[in-house]
């Protein structure tokens, strides 16, 4: 027997989760900021700061964040993605939305993945109106214009579902079938997902009581409240300024209802935390 000595330990988030909020902001233009950047990692989604530097990103890391900025033009890439391959659905969703070329190499060993992910996403974007060609360990992807004709299929795999709502940034009205596989790495991805933002001109005093529209299921974000399958009434208690934007920015906390009943989301955590502290 010995004793045992406590510890403190950091342990490092997985990088490879901020692909698709990194792509956000290279798509949609703009910057987003991930905290805990480590400064030293060997995780393979460290190279997503190589990776998306190359397709047009800027890319700032400090002790305390990493920050990508973008303009909502990426350029194409080539590149052999063999010991980061788990990156490879990220960035073949980018990619498919780029203005040049690209070719991902060194992935044939993705065909043994959750799915066979080079034939599906060759299958899902093809349907999309993209034009990729699938090879035995490598993706050609050109860029063309696409449009929501079809679901998009996850297969049953994370990283499926997470590129396709990647694409969805750019095509408007696409669906991801079953988006909570994403749950295996990211407990609440279409929670994260949906922490988007709203021009500040748009908030007027109606808008506590009427709230703003979101369409939540085909990841289309922010629309009007008849085109949407939620309502998000923001709490005016909850109102601070954001310390980490650049820009001032306003961050107010939302309850979720329904648009045609206009009661609360009984899975709304603020909903289920309120019935649980009045059964206390």
């Amino acid at each position: 027997p010995c004793e045992l000595i406590g510890q403190d330990l950091i342990i490092e988030p997985d990088l490879s989760n901020a692909a698709p909020f990194m792509a956000a902001a290279m798509i949609c233009g703009g910057s987003v900021s991930i905290k805990d950047w480590p400064t030293k990692t060997t995780q393979p989604g460290d190279q997503l700061r190589n990776i998306f530097t190359s397709m047009g990103a800027k890319i700032e890391l400090s002790e305390k964040q990493l920050t990508i900025s973008g303009t909502g033009q990426v350029t194409g890439i080539d590149i052999d993605l063999g010991n980061v391959g788990e990156l490879t659905p990220s960035i073949a969703a980018v990619a498919s939305l780029a203005t040049t070329p690209s070719t991902l190499r060194g992935i044939a060993h993705l065909r043994m993945h959750e799915t066979d992910r080079l034939s599906a996403l060759a299958n899902e974007i093809n349907n999309l109106g993209g034009s990729v060609t699938e090879g035995p360990g490598e993706l050609l992807i050109k860029p063309t214009k696409m449009s929501s004709t079809q679901i998009f299929n996850s297969y049953e795999d994370h990283r499926m579902a997470t590129a396709g709502a990647i694409i969805g940034l750019a095509v408007e009205g696409i669906t991801v079938e079953n988006i909570e596989t994403t749950r295996k790495t990211l407990p609440d991805f279409p929670g994260m997902w949906q922490h988007t933002s709203v021009p500040i001109h748009r908030l007027t005093e109606s808008s506590f009581e009427e709230g703003f529209g979101f369409d939540g299921s085909s990841i289309r974000g922010w629309q009007p409240i008849n085109a949407s399958d939620m309502v998000m009434i923001p709490d005016p208690e909850s109102a601070k300024m954001d310390p980490f934007a650049k820009e001032a920015t306003l961050s107010l906390v939302c309850s979720i209802h329904d648009p045609i009943t206009h009661q609360p989301y009984s899975r709304d955590p603020r909903y289920v935390a309120k019935k649980a502290e009045a059964y206390l």
